[in-house]
């Protein structure tokens, strides 16, 4: 099938991310105001179906400009490919997520991508359809087509996924006074991150633990539904995937422990890692001082660290349209 474009060119830019949030493995992602990946999508044929990639940025030497690694690239390919869509396109990617850190760089660059699509060539397509074609496409960098990232890069605020056969996902807003402080040490990570940190899960868990993970992700989730950020840290607590991952992080207790010392609700590991990220309830405590904290425990163990305070982010917007 031809599509005819109603527009020539679409500037959609998504946010970083935050995924897991302790027990939330695979469930919870919250949309960080820290970074973004903006993704330029022109018609340049009205078939052929070529996707013509270019990357720019900061981290552009980081990113694959080759269309069938490109996250960016994919996620479009999967939507015009199940659509039955003919056409050309020029891909401009504007990498400003830092990737290999646990902030859902690549997430970024998919969820642009089928925002971007969508709007360029009036695609009437649900916000859950969006989310799962942007999953296809992070399946290149991540080695598996999970949501947590890409959901809330779309969609904003916190998201929780119930289930991924069918795909489905909800958002919410916010607390008003949450606080978020990132935590990002200097530390070599492997060129596939996402699927290493993966490698070094269990393949089978203990009850007790079980319990404990379902425990505290609903309180995770129940601080976001009454908007009630101390709620929100004591469910920050993971028995399953934090404990194999934090021997990945040099300093990871350390840096817990100075984080909850300093007055954090709570703390966790960002995604994958390594950057770790705390929790702050912004009417009680200074998160420049969680910060500095944070990064004292990564120097105890010989790590510099550097750390940046954010908030949560509205999903993808569009900027150009036309």
């Amino acid at each position: 099938m031809c599509a005819r474009a109603r527009f020539r060119r679409c500037v959609v830019e998504a946010p970083a991310t935050t995924a897991n949030l302790g027990p939330g493995f695979d469930v919870f992602g919250l949309a960080l105001d820290v970074a973004y990946d903006r993704v330029e999508l022109e018609v340049i044929s009205d078939s052929g179906g070529v996707i013509e990639v270019q990357v720019d940025g900061p981290y552009a030497s980081e990113v694959p400009a080759d269309a069938s690694r490109n996250t960016a690239a994919v996620a479009v390919s999967e939507v015009l490919r199940e659509l039955g869509i003919d056409v050309g396109l020029r891909l401009k990617l504007w990498k400003g997520v830092r990737p290999r850190c646990g902030l859902g760089s690549s997430g970024s660059s998919a969820a642009a991508a089928v925002v971007a699509v969508a709007k360029l060539l009036q695609l009437d397509l649900p916000p859950v359809k969006l989310v799962e074609y942007a999953a296809r496409g992070e399946a290149v960098a991540a080695g598996h087509p999970h949501a947590d990232n890409v959901a809330p890069s779309i969609l904003g605020g916190f998201t929780v996924i119930r289930s991924y056969r069918p795909l489905d996902v909800i958002s919410l807003e916010p607390p008003s006074n949450l606080g978020i402080v990132l935590a990002i040490p200097k530390i070599p990570v492997p060129k596939e991150k996402t699927k290493f940190a993966r490698e070094v899960l269990p393949k089978s868990i203990e009850l007790s633990k079980l319990v404990h993970n379902v425990g505290h992700a609903v309180y995770v989730a129940l601080g976001f539904a009454l908007k009630n950020v101390d709620l929100i840290g004591r469910g920050m607590d993971d028995a399953v995937v934090e404990p194999a991952r934090a021997k990945l992080i040099p300093g990871y207790h350390n840096v817990r422990k100075r984080a909850l010392e300093a007055g954090a609700s709570g703390v966790a590991i960002s995604g994958a890692g390594p950057t770790m990220l705390a929790v702050v309830n912004l009417n009680k405590v200074n998160p420049e001082v969680v910060g500095e904290a944070m990064c004292e425990g990564f120097r105890e163990v010989g790590v510099e660290a550097e750390y940046v305070v954010t908030r949560p982010s509205r999903g993808a917007r569009v900027l150009v349209l036309e």
